[in-house]
């Protein structure tokens, strides 16, 4: 991988982190792609996957905090009409990713996304995850939506 202006090499990354060959970068992967494009390979075998999506409703962009939206790529932050995009497809791949027992984590922009990402994945992915929860942040918000694949 090359280095550009959107972000650092990984490997130059890792060396920064302090992550030796020895701790931890014998026992991740990283791949680059376009969401699950990547993972073909691994497809119904991943233990965990977890995300921090762009979720912003398209419409609330232009007034992001200036720490936000100056120095985050629109690409990283839009997350479409609803803010939803993303998180959706995410939730309609992890059923074909994930092995049974595979563990989820994805961060929304808050309670309302939330609670209909968890709706969503209980009615119209049924009986494909289990234990679906909205899981708070420090400040309370319903931030998180975890839970295992069947």
């Amino acid at each position: 991988m090359e280095e550009n202006g959107a972000g650092k090499s990984l490997k130059k990354y890792a060396k920064e982190m302090r992550l030796s060959k020895s701790s931890v970068l014998d026992k991740v992967q990283i791949r680059q792609g376009s969401w699950f494009e990547p993972l073909e390979d691994v497809k119904g075998k991943l233990t965990g996957l977890v995300s921090n999506p762009p979720y912003i409703p398209s419409r609330n962009l232009p007034g992001l905090q200036a720490e936000v939206g100056r120095y985050e790529p629109k690409l990283a932050l839009d997350g479409g009409e609803s803010g939803m995009d993303h998180l959706i497809h995410l939730c309609e791949g992890s059923v074909s990713y994930l092995k049974p027992g595979g563990f989820f984590a994805f961060e929304t922009n808050g309670d309302e996304q939330s609670e209909f990402l968890v709706d969503f994945m209980v009615s119209k992915l049924e009986n494909s995850f289990r234990d679906v929860k909205a899981v708070a942040d420090f400040a309370g918000i319903k931030r998180f939506v975890t839970g295992f694949c069947s």
